[in-house]
C-alpha cells in the first residue's frame, strides 16, 4: 500500500500535478500483475530500426514473433530506436502509421502490453516525440504514457506492476526518456537531465522507494567504468560506447543510493551486450534485436528478465533469434583493453594509447578518465582520428 507520510511530498505530488509535469498516472489503472506463481518477464526489443528496408523490416517481424513465443513475456519495453526517423520512407507522413502497425502487430497479435521509450532516431523525422507518443498511445495494448519534465523528454513515466494476490503495487518500471540531442557538453547524443532525477527523487519518496527497475535508450558514462573496473558478463563490441556524463545529473549516483532500482538497462551501442553489477545496481546492455542500421556483434535477439515478487529478486539473459539462450563470457577487468566514452567508429588508437600513458604520468587514474572523457565528448576526437 502506497502511503505519503511526509506533507511536504504532498505539495511536491500536487506541484508536479498543477504544471503539467511527468507524474505517473492513476497506479490502478494497469495491465501489469505478477502471475499466481509470483514471477513477471519482460522482454527488451531494442533498436529495431524500421524503415530502412523491406528486407530488413521482414526480418524485424520474424525475430519479434520468434523471440515473442520462445519467451512468452508479460510485457516489452521497446527502448528505443523502434524507427530509423532519418529514412527517406518518413518523408511521407501516411507511413508513420504503416510502420508503427507493423513494429507493434508481433505485440497485439498476442495480446503482450508493450510501452516506449524514445531513441535519439525515432524523431529524426516529420513527427516529432510528442507525435509519436500520441501515435504509440492510439494503439490498444499500448501502455506508454506522456511524460515530460520541465520540457525534457516525452517518455519519463512509471508503470506499476500489481502484486500476484491483489491490487496492491509490488513493484515498478521506471522509464527515462534520453532522446534530446542538446546535452552541450553531456553527450552526443543524448542524455538523463538533473530535473529527471528529481523526478525520480520525488517518485521515489511517493512510493516508499518501492523495489524497482529501470530502462534508457543512450548508456550513461558509468557503463565504461562498470568494463574498465569490474568483472561484467558479455561482450564490449564498439570502438567507444555513446554515453553521456552524469557528474551534473547524478543518475546514476542517485540510483544507487537510493537503492529502490534494481537494475538500469539500455541499447544504443548496437554491437556491446555486457552488464554487471556497479556498486550494487545492474547495469547493462539489452541485445539489438533489429535488421536495421549496423549490425550486433553476435547475432540479433533479445534481452529477458524474470522478476521475483517476494523476496524481490531478478534474472536476465540474452535470447537470440535462433531460439538459443546465449552463455555470455565472464570478462575480468585484468583481461580488459580499457574502454573510453563517445568516440566515433573510425579514431586513431595511437590517440588513446599517448593521452593514456601521459595521463598515468602526470595525473591520478580516475582524473585523466575524466579529461579523455570530456576531450571525447566534446567531439575532438574527429580531429585526432583524421
Amino acid at each position: 500500500m502506497i502511503v505519503i507520510s511526509n506533507p511536504i511530498s504532498e505539495i511536491i505530488i500536487i506541484f508536479f500535478l498543477l504544471f503539467g509535469l511527468a507524474f505517473s498516472g492513476d497506479p490502478g489503472q494497469t495491465d501489469l500483475k505478477f502471475r499466481s506463481d509470483g514471477t513477471f518477464k519482460i522482454i527488451m526489443f531494442t533498436d529495431l530500426h524500421y524503415g530502412e528496408k523491406t528486407l530488413y523490416d521482414t526480418l524485424n517481424i520474424e525475430a519479434q514473433n520468434k523471440l515473442l513465443d520462445f519467451e512468452k513475456p508479460d510485457y516489452v519495453m521497446l527502448s528505443g530506436d523502434m524507427i530509423s526517423g532519418y529514412n527517406e520512407h518518413f518523408l511521407n507522413e501516411s507511413n508513420y502509421r504503416y510502420y508503427w502497425d507493423t513494429l507493434t502487430k508481433p505485440m497485439r497479435d498476442r495480446n503482450i502490453p508493450w510501452s516506449i521509450t524514445f531513441g535519439n532516431h525515432d524523431a529524426e523525422g516529420p513527427y516529432n516525440s510528442a507525435m509519436l507518443m500520441d501515435l504509440d498511445m492510439s494503439y490498444n495494448g499500448s501502455i506508454s504514457k506522456k511524460g515530460t519534465v520541465f520540457g525534457v523528454g516525452e517518455s519519463n513515466y512509471i508503470l506499476p506492476i500489481l502484486s500476484s494476490n491483489s491490487s496492491d503495487i509490488a513493484s515498478l518500471i521506471y522509464i527515462f526518456d534520453s532522446d534530446n540531442e542538446g546535452c552541450g557538453n553531456l553527450g552526443n547524443w543524448g542524455c538523463v537531465y538533473k530535473q529527471q532525477v528529481e523526478w525520480y527523487e520525488q517518485q521515489s519518496d511517493f512510493y516508499n522507494k518501492t523495489p524497482a527497475v529501470s530502462f534508457v535508450h543512450i548508456p550513461p558514462i558509468e557503463v565504461v567504468d562498470l568494463w574498465n573496473n569490474n568483472e561484467v558478463y558479455g561482450d564490449f563490441g564498439e570502438s567507444a560506447s555513446c554515453c553521456y556524463t552524469t557528474t551534473e545529473s547524478k543518475f546514476v549516483d542517485t540510483i544507487v543510493e537510493r537503492g529502490d532500482i534494481k537494475f538500469l538497462y539500455f541499447g544504443h551501442d548496437h554491437r556491446n551486450d555486457y552488464h554487471g553489477n556497479y556498486k550494487g545496481l545492474d547495469l547493462g546492455y539489452g541485445r539489438k534485436t533489429g535488421y536495421g542500421s549496423y549490425d550486433p556483434k553476435y547475432t540479433q535477439g533479445a534481452r529477458v528478465f524474470l522478476l521475483q515478487e517476494k523476496p524481490f529478486t531478478f534474472k536476465t539473459w540474452i535470447r537470440n533469434v535462433f531460439g538459443d539462450i546465449e552463455d555470455q563470457p565472464l570478462h575480468k577487468p585484468s583481461d580488459q583493453i580499457p574502454m573510453y566514452c563517445c568516440a566515433p567508429e573510425k579514431f586513431n588508437p595511437n590517440w588513446v594509447i599517448s593521452i593514456s600513458i601521459l595521463g598515468a604520468i602526470l595525473i591520478p587514474q580516475q582524473q585523466s578518465q575524466q579529461i579523455l572523457n570530456k576531450v571525447c565528448l566534446a567531439g575532438l576526437w574527429n580531429l585526432l582520428g583524421s
